[in-house]
């Protein structure tokens, strides 16, 4: 019986020994993601166009970042990042990041992407624009914020992973991410916002026609003026719909619940749909303090 013993003791040591061979090496590849060396490159380029060009940015692993000129001009700085074990070998990764840009009539296109091999670093490149205030935007990152202030024409924003945000924007936005809270400021929009996995906010005035707002995983937030006149339907799986706006005429559902649809204001001139759905958060419908409405 002691040899037995003996002998599942042994084994017992031996597995146990096999299991703790793998982690140097593991802990190895963390030291080496840990400290990581980066590096920079940047470069610039200046476009002549229009006062209202189509700008089209398609980036990785890095944000997009707009503002407005008043010159009819579109600007742009595009910061190359490279990563490796050492300055030497992060340097030499820049080489692996291909930017291209070109100019066809009054569109500008500027598409950054990885060229060689993949690596344990975090490549990419980080854009940063000057266009003028009507310009139509269509702005992509794979992992990256979006930001986008003084903007009057279209904006199409992508990210894969980021916050994306609208200040002082005006007309059509169609915004979407997959982990990031959506924030916007606009006059007159015309408005799609969709996250899988953040807040949305949205604070100003609405065009006539149908909106959008939806998230899995967060809170939205609808601020109008106090005298706007709309139809809404808002509902969510985990948490409750509450309306501050006076004088609801409800259709279905009821406020404080998880479910509520009706109409704010009377009359034909409610030209104004807007759809909210969460499945876990709360939406809140409120007329927007003066002090924080956009300035047209």
């Amino acid at each position: 019986m002691s040899t037995t013993r003996r002998s599942r003791a042994g084994w017992a040591r031996v597995a146990l020994a096999l299991l703790l061979l793998p982690l140097p090496a593991l802990a190895g590849c963390a030291v080496v993601m840990v400290n990581l060396v980066k590096a920079t490159a940047t470069e610039q380029r200046t476009f002549t166009v229009s006062a209202q060009p189509s700008v089209i940015i398609d980036t990785y692993n890095g944000p997009i970042t707009v503002k407005v000129t008043t010159e009819n001009k579109v600007e742009a700085t595009v910061t190359k990042i490279g990563s490796g074990a050492n300055k030497e070998a992060a340097e030499a990764d820049l080489k692996n990041v291909s930017v291209d840009y070109s100019q066809d009539g009054e569109t500008v296109r500027i598409v950054a992407r990885r060229i060689g091999p993949r690596s344990f670093g975090s490549s990419g490149a980080a854009v940063d624009l000057k266009v003028p205030a009507r310009a139509m935007l269509s702005l992509t990152t794979s992992n990256g914020e979006i930001t986008a202030e003084g903007i009057q024409g279209q904006i199409t924003a992508r990210s894969s992973n980021g916050k994306v945000e609208a200040r002082g924007a005006k007309g059509k936005l169609d915004l979407e991410t997959s982990n990031g809270a959506i924030v916007i400021d606009a006059t007159e929009a015309t408005l799609a916002a969709a996250t899988s996995n953040g807040d949305i906010r949205f604070a100003g005035t609405l065009d006539k026609g149908k909106h959008t707002l939806s998230t899995s995983n967060g809170s939205i937030e609808l601020k109008l003026p106090a005298a706007a006149q709309f139809r809404f339907e808002a509902s969510t799986s985990n948490g409750t719909v509450t309306n501050r706006f006076p004088g609801l005429q409800p259709s279905s559902g009821k406020p404080g619940s998880n479910c509520l649809a009706g109409q704010v204001g009377s009359g034909s001139t409610a030209d104004i749909d807007v759809k909210l759905e969460t499945s876990n958060g709360s939406i809140t419908l409120e007329p927007t303090p003066l002090a924080e409405a956009p300035i047209p």
